[in-house]
């Protein structure tokens, strides 16, 4: 009998790639017993239907770059890693 931890990893599994006829049997036979595996099956499936449903968008990224830091959060970071660059150096 599968486990429900085997069956949760072959539900996820299976979205990536193909599984052969006798793990396909095991955990059919898993999901009509267990209805905790069955409504992950579902949560996954759903997951996966919303994300492909979902244009792919390039992150808006203009928040991290430099240029938006204050001169005293670019002086703590470049003093934290002059810091820890000295440190990592003198180990032994």
């Amino acid at each position: 009998m599968m486990t429900c931890a085997e069956a949760t990893r072959l539900v996820s599994d299976r979205m990536h790639r193909p599984v052969g006829p006798w793990a396909r049997l095991a955990l059919h036979v898993h999901l009509l017993l267990c209805s905790g595996c069955r409504h992950y099956e579902q949560q996954v499936v759903l997951i996966r239907y919303w994300l492909r449903s979902k244009p792919m968008q390039q992150p808006d990224t203009s928040a991290f770059t430099p240029a938006h830091l204050g001169a005293e959060a670019r002086t703590r970071i470049q003093m934290s890693l002059s810091a820890r660059t000295h440190h990592q150096r003198n180990q032994p």
